[in-house]
């Protein structure tokens, strides 16, 4: 019997009781644990503000792109049109001058 009470206590030596320190530690464990869940939130939301700050700055990048290409689609547009006002006034005034010219030649003809 003596041998029974040995091997009791044995098994109570190597098996750990829960203590008061054990508890602390497992709130510890528990504590750090819960800061690194909310540090992966808190990451995760960083980067999904990133993620949504460069998808508004690639729009608005996009938007002042097609401004910038309306802008000198028009002015281009102008500036033919300018063009072609300027040479249509230009052959208007030499169509005049040749028909001034021609209408000289007649009359130095006739006279």
């Amino acid at each position: 019997m003596n041998s029974a009470v040995n091997e009791g206590n044995e098994k109570m030596k190597t098996t750990p009781t829960p203590t008061q320190n054990d508890s602390q530690v497992s709130l510890e464990e528990e504590k750090v644990r819960l800061q690194a869940e909310e540090e992966a939130k808190v990451g995760k939301l960083e980067e999904e503000k990133s993620q949504m700050k460069s998808e508004d700055e690639e729009k608005l990048r996009l938007e002042e792109e097609a401004r910038s290409n309306a802008e000198t689609e028009k002015n281009t547009k102008l500036d033919e049109e300018d063009q072609f006002k300027t040479e249509t006034e230009e052959n208007t005034r030499m169509a005049e001058e040749e028909e001034k010219v021609k209408l000289e030649e007649e009359a130095q003809l006739k006279a």
